[in-house]
């Protein structure tokens, strides 16, 4: 019975303590409303003002319990910052592609071959222009026995022999200039895959197909060797060229010759070439800009960037909530 008044006594004294630790603070606290909690004139107000000022707690909780799940879920920030220096950003690629396919000098070439075969020209005919099945598959039908038994004469796959029967770039690409200065287009263009088939790339660094098949040189012209350059001194070849600066005349000046009359086999109802525009460490594929260019026309393209820096700390997130991939991660 002892045990139980005193057990009671130290309750009391307890919430007299609280009482008085809590009448003292409504009195003395900054926030609105928690004195009339203890001022008020009828108890109906102070219930009135302790049940706004607990729902505004409560309401307080949820927030920030909100925001702390958010921030658990998706723990990077974006900084918007205009002082990075252009020179920082790095110049596009630029891919030119002729919409001309099949050009018409090397077709008529590999149809000699198919001659000797039996092919005929009307099958020959067949045959370049399906290839642009591979280009445009919802526009034009494909004969699938004819070109299986083509490659298989010529002991070709399909990717041999669309580069084997593309314009070549030394060709197609007349006179080029980088800052104001010429340059052999030859020597800082090449033959790179794209969304259109095959084209011609600048400061494009991925795969190289002059390289991958030496029997290119067969198909270009040759170039005078007293106009070879170091790579290192050639502009987007041995590394990923960085924006010199701004205006119309900084940056990369190219003549093409779209040669109307071997055109053989088009992707698009017009003589013309294609534009592409997109990172030099990406596949030239959908995400890429393009704009198209007629004959006797001079097109001028200005250019905006955006460069995006991630902080190294950011490869401690995982990869689910960070939703990006670093250089070294891409593999």
């Amino acid at each position: 019975m002892y045990k139980k008044k005193l057990r009671k006594g130290c309750l009391s004294k307890f919430a007299q303590t609280i009482n008085s630790f809590f009448r003292n603070y409504c009195e003395n606290t900054a926030l609105h409303g928690f004195r009339y909690i203890i001022i008020g004139k009828t108890t109906f107000h102070k219930i009135i003002w302790l049940t706004i000022c607990v729902a505004a707690i409560i309401f307080c909780a949820i927030m920030m319990l909100r925001l702390s799940l958010y921030y658990l879920n998706n723990p990077t920030v974006t900084i918007i910052d205009t002082s990075n220096p252009i020179k920082e950003l790095h110049f596009p690629g630029i891919t030119i592609c002729n919409n001309n396919k099949v050009y018409k000098p090397h077709a008529d070439k590999i149809a000699q071959k198919l001659l000797m075969y039996g092919f005929n020209r009307d099958m020959t005919n067949k045959l370049f222009s399906s290839l642009m099945k591979l280009i445009r598959p919802d526009k034009i039908e494909i004969d699938n026995a004819t070109a299986s038994w083509a490659l298989d004469i010529l002991g070709y796959t399909v990717e041999k022999l669309m580069l084997e029967l593309m314009q070549p770039c030394d060709l197609l690409l007349v006179r080029c200039g980088w800052l104001g200065q010429l340059y052999n287009c030859s020597k800082i263009f090449k033959i790179v895959k794209s969304k259109e088939g095959f084209c011609c790339g600048f400061n494009y660094h991925s795969i190289d197909y002059n390289n991958k098949f030496s029997w290119l040189t067969n198909y270009t012209r040759a170039i005078d060797n007293k106009e070879t350059n170091s790579s290192d001194l050639l502009p987007g070849v041995s590394r990923v060229l960085n924006v010199p600066g701004t205006g119309r005349d900084i940056g990369l000046a190219v003549a093409l010759n779209i040669d109307a009359k071997n055109y053989k086999s088009s992707v698009r109802q017009f003589v013309g070439a294609t534009i592409l525009i997109h990172d030099p460490l990406d596949y030239p594929d959908v995400g890429a800009q393009s704009a198209s260019l007629q004959p006797a026309h001079v097109m001028s393209m200005t250019l905006t960037g955006t460069k995006i820096k991630s902080s190294k700390d950011l490869q401690h997130i995982p990869l689910i909530k960070r939703m990006c991939l670093f250089d070294d991660e891409a593999n």
